[in-house]
């Protein structure tokens, strides 16, 4: 503590500061009162800083101060944390045996899908494929003997002895209409030859004949419209 302090703390400095008197004596009491405050204040200051120092870190089987409080608090935080640990690596295991379970049946069920491969599939597809070619074998052999009835039904409804001599006369009428249209056909293509034989003037002529027949079959079509309309 400073002098000032001190008579600060005694109502010293309000007084008389004037006079050389006043200032020795004031001077010898600040002296008296700082040997008399300074050892108390030296021990209380001491005794708050043991109790603080109790507080803070209680001796063995005390039940009061800061280490009483946070101590019991701090076991549980810890208890917790140990629970919680606890609780995820037993989870952690169940995931991994969950996961290990799911990839044995994963593995069991390829396994059955192989083995269902092999012994079905692959063992048994070729005696399938004989079983299926003689089936259709025996379905195309079905079909055939049903277009040879259905030919037989054909010709025994078509051939009748009453439908018999008309299709025979309409036979020999195909035929003369056949001959005719050969030679016809024999006709043209010789006309056709010789039109070739004449080299490009006869082909130009014959373009100009065929757009004048065209020509003439168009007013042929006009007059007969206006004669109708007539």
């Amino acid at each position: 503590l400073s002098a000032a302090d001190v008579e600060e703390a005694i109502g010293f400095r309000s007084s008389s500061s004037s006079s050389p008197s006043g200032a020795s004596g004031r001077v010898h009491a600040v002296e008296e009162v700082r040997g008399v405050l300074l050892p108390v204040l030296e021990a209380r200051l001491r005794m708050q800083a043991e109790n603080l120092a109790a507080f803070c870190h209680p001796k063995a089987g005390v039940t009061y101060g800061w280490g009483a409080v946070v101590l019991p608090r701090l076991r549980e935080k810890v208890e917790r944390v140990a629970v919680l640990k606890t609780c995820l690596r037993q989870r952690r295991s169940d995931a991994l045996s969950l996961i290990v379970q799911r990839l044995e049946v994963q593995l069991d069920t390829l396994d059955l899908m192989a083995r269902l491969l092999e012994d079905y599939k692959v063992s048994k597809q070729p005696k399938w494929d004989l079983a299926q070619k003689e089936f259709l074998l025996a379905f195309c052999e079905a079909q055939v003997l049903k277009v040879a009835r259905l030919q037989s039904e054909i010709r025994l409804d078509t051939y009748t002895p009453l439908t018999t001599p008309a299709l025979s006369k309409i036979r020999d009428l195909i035929m003369e209409e056949k001959l005719k249209t050969e030679k016809e056909m024999h006709s043209h293509r010789k006309l056709l030859d010789e039109y070739q034989a004449a080299g490009p003037p006869m082909q130009a002529l014959a373009k100009q004949y065929a757009a004048i027949r065209k020509d003439l079959e168009d007013k042929e079509w006009a007059l007969r419209q206006v004669r109708e309309d007539q």
